[in-house]
């Protein structure tokens, strides 16, 4: 359930809040069903078909619009790996870490994860290390 809280949305929503103020907090709850339906459609639609969105987009659309969404969402995830990179970059420098050390070791844990990992593997150790940062809040 923390989807979309990245540092990208939240510098863009600080400086949204910055600007506006409350006035589209009631935006934002209006929104969260829609976002919610969303998402649960789409968990829902992988697993009664058993395929993925391309696989299912190429069977349902054909070669040019799974091409064109394709593309759409790799721009997505490189621009969402560029404001993560940049967010632990700004947290590396208050620390006095200079930028290309953290995203250097940054870029390299991910490869790590992405080579070498499964999705389970990586779940774990996040789960761990949210109930580690639970334990350390009581």
């Amino acid at each position: 359930m923390l989807a979309d809280t990245e540092a990208g949305s939240v510098i863009a929503a600080a400086q949204s809040g910055a600007q506006w103020g409350y006035r589209l907090l009631l935006l934002q709850f209006a929104l969260i069903p829609a976002l919610f339906m969303a998402q649960e459609l789409a968990s829902r639609l992988g697993l009664a078909a058993r395929q993925g969105l391309a696989q299912l987009a190429l069977h349902r659309l054909g070669r040019l619009p799974t091409v064109l969404l394709l593309m759409t969402l790799t721009i997505s995830c490189v621009g969402a790996l560029v404001t993560e990179l940049s967010g632990l970059a700004g947290v590396g420098q208050l620390y006095g870490v200079p930028v290309w050390q953290s995203s250097a070791v940054a870029a390299t844990g991910l490869l790590t994860i992405v080579f070498t990992g499964s999705y389970h593997s990586v779940e774990r150790v996040a789960m761990g290390l949210g109930l580690c940062e639970l334990r350390m809040e009581r």
